[in-house]
């Protein structure tokens, strides 16, 4: 509701931070030494109102304190938690309440859970033998994939 969300790096020898970009609500993720961001809402101020909207559907790589664009998802699908392991990208879509998979091309794989109920404050933690989301306005955890 502030209008100042953002991503901050900050350097914790000495505790000095840096603001990367204004106005972001997003997550994130890290897989080895990648950190990789997903924008799901965006900003908005209009002469009417302000406030969030759906994102540009982009995972971002944070690389040398700027965000560059790797690939792009599913188009208006609102993109929430995500993570990454050595094959994909599973990533929680709370337009569509499904985790979605993606190649490392981004290319849209498939589909590997459907949910009654949306939320977009879930997260989603694991790899690619284990999936847990935890959904806390319905306050339930999901074991999703187990190979």
């Amino acid at each position: 509701d502030s209008g100042d969300a953002k991503i901050v790096n900050v350097d914790t020898k000495t505790g000095d931070a840096q603001k990367l970009k204004n106005l972001f609500m997003g997550f994130s993720s890290v897989f080895k030494d990648r950190i990789y961001f997903i924008n799901s809402l965006e900003y908005y101020r209009n002469s009417t109102e302000e406030g969030f909207h759906s994102g540009d559907s982009y995972v971002y790589e944070l690389k040398d304190d700027e965000l560059n664009k790797e690939g792009s998802l599913i188009e208006g699908s609102i993109s929430g938690d995500f993570m990454v392991d050595d094959d994909f990208y599973y990533v929680y879509t709370s337009a569509r309440s499904t985790i979605d998979r993606y190649d490392k091309n981004f290319k849209y794989v498939d589909t590997i859970a459907s949910f009654d109920n949306s939320d977009i404050e879930a997260i989603l933690k694991g790899n690619g033998s284990k999936i847990l989301i935890l959904m806390p306005n319905e306050g339930r955890l999901w074991e999703v994939k187990s190979k």
